[in-house]
């Protein structure tokens, strides 16, 4: 419509120049500038009305409206479809952003190495269990390699000493070396992690408890630290409590990598094991900035290496 604005903004003033009245033109120029600016800003804040006028856009759009009305089962269906579609979308955004994007809840993750003894020359596993004794060279190696930890896991009867002991259930409990959640770079989130001499044949019997333990058997109780409970009928006390993000899991000489949910240490001293004895994957850190080769070349034969987050 602009061509034809200005061609009447024009017609206007030769009609006032031929009437004689020149000095009116300044009139009309006036006016027409004052029409501008209002309807320029009015047209700017409010778009519509001017798609609503040209083009089809507005008329399509009154029309599926209308039509949509006539049709309300369709509508709902169509409604529904959009609903289950957007939620599917949210699900895998989820699950791609907890399992590719957001970082792991440990220090520098991918300086974390499982590793395992190569038995592919007499069977064909490759991933097989390390000894004790492996397990506390590879803390020893020195170079790229930060330190070890054992780890094994085994199923145990849980059961909280306040409740008399009732409803026990079978539960996930990882044994390590206390120095687990230092190698990893984190902490709990109420109370602490395993005291170095907390090992051994002597050790005190404590357990730090997963986060969905923790709030499952005991309601998110912040006092929960100091309480006893019973693992296969052994009194264990609780020094500690992990984050909600926490999942830590252990890669398995065959299967599926597998979690745990309670955390306790080993009651043996695995560098003093027979070396032929003792069943654990063993977990190491490289030291920042050290490559995925310089660690490998530490590892003497026929251990193996793989990335622990790979």
């Amino acid at each position: 419509m602009g061509a034809s604005l200005v061609e009447t903004y024009l017609d206007r003033c030769r009609t006032v120049a031929a009437q004689g009245k020149g000095w009116r033109i300044a009139a009309v120029w006036v006016r027409a500038l004052a029409d501008s600016v209002l309807n320029g800003i009015a047209e700017r804040l409010r778009p519509g009305v001017r798609w609503r006028r040209a083009g089809n856009w507005g008329r399509d759009t009154e029309l599926a409206v209308r039509r949509l009305k006539r049709a309300p089962a369709f509508s709902l269906a169509m409604l529904g479809t959009l609903i289950v579609g957007l939620g599917g979308f949210a699900v895998v955004l989820t699950v791609i952003d907890k399992t590719l994007i957001e970082p792991l809840p440990y220090e520098r993750p991918h300086d974390l190495y499982f590793v395992w003894r190569d038995l592919s020359t007499i069977t064909d596993v490759k991933r097989g269990w390390v000894g004790g004794p492996d397990v506390a060279d590879l803390g020893k190696a020195g170079g790229p390699i930060a330190g070890s930890v054992g780890l094994r896991l085994d199923r145990r009867t849980f059961a909280d000493t306040r409740a008399g002991d009732g409803n026990p259930e079978e539960l996930s409990v990882m044994i390590s070396s206390p120095n687990l959640f230092d190698l990893l770079g984190t902490r709990p989130i109420l109370g602490r992690a395993f005291a170095p001499n907390e090992v051994g044949d002597d050790r005190p019997p404590v357990v730090v408890l997963g986060y969905d333990v923790w709030q499952r058997r005991f309601g998110g109780d912040r006092g929960v630290v100091g309480a006893q409970v019973k693992l296969n009928g052994t009194v264990f006390t609780v020094i500690g409590v992990m984050g909600r993000d926490f999942h830590f899991v252990r890669h398995a000489s065959l299967g599926s990598p597998e979690s745990a949910d309670v955390y306790i240490t080993f009651p043996y001293a695995v560098a003093q094991m027979n070396p032929g004895h003792g069943a654990f994957a063993a977990l190491i850190r490289a030291r920042p900035g050290a490559s995925a080769s310089q660690v490998r070349g530490r590892i003497p034969e026929p251990l193996s290496v793989e990335t622990a987050v790979g």
